[in-house]
C-alpha cells in the first residue's frame, strides 16, 4: 500500500483503541502526516507503529523517530493545552514537536533542542515539509523554533516554560530543568533509575518548588543521551557489533571482564518463588533496580541471538532475547526461565549474586509483589533542600546530582 492518507488514517485508528484517550491529541496525530519526517523511509514502514532509527554510529543508535504508540502516550503524560510554551529536549525528526505545535495551537510557543547540527538541519528541512517554515505556520499550529544546544542546560533563554517533554534516556534530572518549569507545570522523561535500561519508564512529573512527584508511569526504550546528559550510566557492547547489549549503573568492569565472568561455568538453580514473565518485566526488575546498585540488563539480537550462554527471561522469536540480574564484579547471576517455564537463576563465578538476587525475589514476594503500578516516585536535585527520607518499604538514592525516592505505598 502507498496511499500516504490512507495509511495515516489506520495508524492514527489503532492509536486511539490503545494509547490515545484525549481527543485533541487524535486530532493532532490526524493533522500530521509522519511520512514528511521521514522522506527516505518506505511509506509501509514509516506508518508501523515502531521506532525508525534516522542515524547511527557504529552499530549504535544516535538519533530515531520514536515508535508513534510511545509518543502519544507520552503526549497524554504531559497533556499539552493551548497556550502553553512548552521545550522539547531531544528533537529528532520533528515529528513530535510538530505535533505538539497542532496541540497548543497558535496561541502557543514550542521550543525544541539537540544537541547534535546535523539532526536539527534534518528536522528544520521535516518541519518545513509540514508546513513549518520560516515564520509560516499551518493554520492554528504554534510557532516551532529548532536549535542546536545541550538539553542538559534546558532553554533559560525562554525560561519559564509551562512544560518540558524530553525525548532521550536519562538518569539525571538536572536542577537547570526544575528551576526553568514554571511550578506546576509537568516534565515529561524517560527516566532511568540508576542508569539500567531495564529501570526506565517515562514518568510524568508535577514541578514543586523545590522537588518533582511523579504521577505517571509508562514503559519506553529510549536511546542513549550525548551532551553533558551523558555523564551518568552506560551501555556496553558486549561484542563488535550491538547484537549484545549490556546495561549498567556505570560500573568499573571492561567488556573483557564482564565476558571473563561468562567463561566460568554455568551454575543454575530453582529461584525461591515463580513469577510469570510479565510480573518479572513490569514489576520486579524496577524493584530490584530501585534496591540494589549492582543491578544490570542483557539483550542478544541479530547474530548473537542464539547466544548459548544467555539463558533468557524474555524473548520474541527472531527477534531479541533478553534477560537481568546482579553483577559485583567477583560473580554474576540472572533471572531466566529453563525448558519446562521454571524460573531459574543463573549464575558465573562467585554465588554471591546469586544468593542475593534469591533474597531480593524473596522480599519482593513477601512485600506483596508491588510493582509499577504502585510505585511512587519523588526527585529532589542538589541544592533544593532536605530530601525526606523514603516511607518503608521505600528507597532513597543518592545520586552526584540529587536524590530520588522511591516507595510502593
Amino acid at each position: 500500500m502507498s496511499d500516504p492518507e490512507l495509511l495515516l488514517k489506520r495508524m492514527v485508528d489503532r492509536l486511539a483503541k490503545g494509547p490515545i484517550r484525549t481527543p485533541a491529541i487524535e486530532q493532532a496525530f490526524r493533522q500530521v502526516p509522519r511520512h514528511h519526517f521521514l522522506p527516505d523511509i518506505p511509506l509501509d514502514e514509516v506508518y508501523r507503529d515502531q521506532n525508525v532509527t534516522t542515524k547511527e554510529e557504529g552499530g549504535v543508535r544516535l538519533s530515531s523517530s520514536t515508535a508513534p504508540w510511545v509518543m502519544a502516550s507520552m503526549l497524554e503524560q504531559l497533556q499539552p493545552e493551548p497556550g502553553q510554551r512548552i521545550l522539547e529536549v531531544g528533537t529528532g525528526t520533528g515529528y513530535n514537536a510538530a505535533i505538539l505545535a497542532r496541540l497548543v495551537t497558535d496561541t502557543g510557543e514550542i521550543s525544541t533542542v539537540d544537541v547534535d547540527d546535523e539532526v536539527i538541519r534534518g528536522a528544520v528541512q521535516g518541519l518545513a515539509r509540514a508546513g513549518h517554515d520560516g515564520h509560516k505556520t499551518p493554520k492554528g499550529a504554534a510557532r516551532v523554533t529548532a536549535r542546536a544546544s545541550d538539553g542538559f542546560l534546558g532553554d533559560p533563554d525562554g525560561a519559564p516554560w509551562d512544560a518540558m517533554l524530553v525525548t532521550v534516556r536519562t538518569a539525571t534530572i538536572p536542577r537547570a530543568w526544575v528551576e526553568q518549569i514554571s511550578p506546576g507545570g509537568r516534565l515529561v522523561v524517560p527516566f532511568a533509575l540508576r542508569s539500567v535500561r531495564h529501570g526506565q519508564l517515562s514518568v510524568g512529573f508535577e514541578v514543586r518548588e523545590d522537588h518533582l512527584v511523579g504521577s505517571s508511569y509508562v514503559d519506553c526504550d529510549f536511546i542513549l543521551p550525548r551532551g553533558d546528559m551523558s555523564m551518568v550510566g552506560r551501555d556496553l557492547q558486549l561484542r563488535d557489533s550491538r547484537g549484545l547489549l549490556w546495561s549498567d549503573a556505570g560500573g568499573d568492569l571492561s567488556t573483557e571482564q564482564i565476558l571473563g565472568l561468562f567463561d566460568h561455568p554455568a551454575y543454575h538453580r530453582l529461584a525461591p518463588i515463580q513469577a510469570d514473565v510479565r510480573e518479572l518485566i513490569e514489576d520486579f526488575q524496577m524493584w530490584l533496580v530501585a534496591h540494589d546498585a549492582d543491578s544490570f540488563s542483557l539483550v542478544a539480537r541479530d547474530e548473537h541471538l542464539a547466544w548459548e550462554k544467555l539463558t533468557p527471561m524474555i524473548e520474541r522469536p527472531g527477534q531479541f532475547r533478553g534477560a537481568g540480574g546482579l553483577c559485583d564484579g567477583s560473580g554474576l547471576a540472572m533471572l531466566g526461565f529453563s525448558p519446562s517455564r521454571e524460573l531459574v537463576i543463573v549464575s558465573h563465578g562467585s554465588p554471591t549474586c546469586a544468593d542475593r538476587l534469591s533474597d531480593r525475589l524473596l522480599r519482593w514476594h513477601e512485600a506483596g509483589r508491588p510493582g509499577r503500578k504502585q510505585m511512587r516516585m519523588s526527585v529532589y536535585p542538589s541544592g533544593h533542600g532536605p530530601t525526606p527520607v523514603a516511607a518503608t518499604p521505600g528507597v532513597r538514592i543518592q545520586e552526584p546530582w540529587g536524590d530520588v525516592c522511591v516507595d510502593w505505598p
